[in-house]
């Protein structure tokens, strides 16, 4: 998932200006609140039941020391960082040179595997047995203190790279939750990293 497609606000124009160019949509809203900058730490506790969950055994010089579902959504916070990733921003094969070119401000840093799933605040990607629905997945308390984002494990997770015959990227999922983490909302506008629904490889959407 490329933050590429992120659209963000447009500074305000004069009134002359307003009635020339034609409306903008925003491709994501404000939840209310928003995450403390002293809290753009996360880790990840690794209980994905699926073995495409941790099936990318290839490991990147740009991500030392993880690959499977680990290398797949510190790939997905870093998405949201203000420069690109290592400098170049490679590491991704589906997007050579654009890791982080989103040009946000929402840098992450990864501090490892977590020994669980932890609390609402602890800052932790995990699966959660069950299902709820056509959700994928969800954050919990995206305010200044922290958060916690399950992936519901009755779907079936890819950590890529490249797009699965069915199921659904972790990547491109991270992404967006991270995104609620920070507080951002859903999105109407269809192609944005913040849409509020995803298909999988057959069509089928998903919140």
């Amino acid at each position: 998932m490329n933050l590429k497609q992120l659209i963000l606000p447009t500074a305000a124009h004069g009134a002359a200006a307003a009635l020339l160019i034609p409306a903008q949509s925003d491709a994501y809203t404000l939840l209310g609140g928003a995450l403390n900058t002293t809290q753009r730490d996360f880790r990840i506790f690794d209980s994905f039941t699926d073995p495409t969950a941790n099936d990318n055994v290839t490991p990147d010089p740009n991500f030392p020391g993880y690959t499977g579902c680990e290398l797949a959504i510190w790939k997905a916070c870093t998405e949201w960082a203000s420069e690109l990733h290592g400098g170049t921003g490679d590491g991704d094969p589906h997007q050579p040179g654009g890791l982080g070119s989103g040009g946000a401000n929402l840098d992450a840093v990864f501090q490892g595997n977590a020994t669980s799933a932890g609390t609402t605040n602890g800052n932790t990607f995990s699966e959660l047995s069950g299902s709820s629905g056509g959700i994928l997945a969800f954050t919990e308390d995206p305010i200044s203190d922290g958060w916690r984002i399950r992936f519901y494990s009755n779907w079936t997770w890819h950590d890529g790279p490249g797009t699965p015959a069915s199921g659904y990227d972790i990547q491109g999922v991270a992404c967006r939750q991270y995104g609620n983490a920070l507080g951002l909302d859903d999105s109407p506008v269809t192609g944005s990293t913040m849409f509020h629904f995803l298909e999988d490889a057959t069509g089928a959407a998903k919140r």
